[in-house]
């Protein structure tokens, strides 16, 4: 494993087994590194292994079959788990499954407390975790009173506050209106933009892809499509006959396109297509 990847997938296979329906594989061979610093959004529909795959970065999941590094440490090796989650913190689409504490700041500290810091630590790691999320005026909040928006985020100020090298956000917006979804995307792209956290971002809204580096498509377990925001959702009958939509802009460049109007094919966002049209 390069000293440059904090992830890496090397063959990796998962089956589940139900009673009563029998074993099927939720992933299969999926070959993936992820680069330290690098935004990596990984999409796809119903059913096609986000989730699973989400779960085996934080080892919360165990390969069935090929191996998963993390920051080069196997996560079959159980001796591992501890040191593998440090490094990479999990923040779930539902928050109030992740708020223990009555106020916002007790909750935050409820990761550092069980690290068994100091308590000057504790407070220096919640006062920064809740600035970099923009909630430091809640502090003293009952996370119960707080918007979707806002309880995502001090989510993320709770993983935050371990001081993780990656951040694994599975469907963190899914629950929210759209509000909430521009609120925490925005703090996402920050973290990664200016604290240099790798960032793993589960998503089915499209649009929120367009901020990653790279883009994995998952369709029935494996690997469908893979490569940048500007090669990936340009190609909208490829993305349609995976059961996904491109964003809207690109899907609005593909029908200028049709329709005879010279436009690149890599705009992704109102303001690019202004540009370009107004030239």
């Amino acid at each position: 494993m390069s000293p440059i990847e904090i992830i890496k997938a090397v063959g990796l296979g998962h089956r589940y087994e139900k009673e009563d329906e029998g074993e099927f594989w939720a992933l299969r061979e999926i070959n993936l590194s992820i680069k330290r610093g690098e935004f990596v959004a990984i999409l796809g529909p119903n059913g096609s292994g986000k989730s699973t795959l989400a779960k085996h970065f934080n080892a919360l999941l165990l390969p069935t079959c090929g191996e998963l590094y993390v920051n080069g440490l196997d996560t079959k090796d159980e001796n591992n788990h501890w040191q593998i989650r440090q490094s990479a913190g999990m923040v779930f689409q539902n928050p109030d499954n992740q708020i223990v504490a009555t106020t916002v700041e007790e909750d935050v500290a409820f990761g550092p407390e069980n690290l068994g810091l100091p308590a000057s630590e504790i407070r220096q790691r919640v006062d920064e975790a809740l600035t970099i999320v923009g909630m430091s005026a809640y502090k003293k909040h009952a996370p119960h009173l707080l918007s979707g928006g806002q309880k995502q985020r001090v989510a993320i100020a709770g993983v935050l506050a371990m001081r993780p090298q990656c951040l694994i956000l599975d469907e963190p917006t899914a629950m929210l209106d759209p509000r909430g979804r521009r609120e925490v995307l925005e703090t996402v792209t920050r973290l990664n933009k200016e604290e240099g956290i790798t960032v793993i971002l589960i998503t089915h809204f499209m649009e929120e892809a367009v901020a990653a580096d790279r883009i994995v498509i998952l369709e029935n377990g494996s690997i469908a499509l893979i490569g940048t925001p500007q090669e990936i959702f340009p190609r909208v009958n490829e993305l349609q006959a995976l059961g996904l939509a491109a964003p809207p802009i690109a899907e609005l460049v593909n029908e200028l396109r049709l329709a005879g109007v010279d436009l690149p094919p890599s705009i992704l966002t109102v303001d690019e297509l202004v540009e370009q049209l107004c030239c």
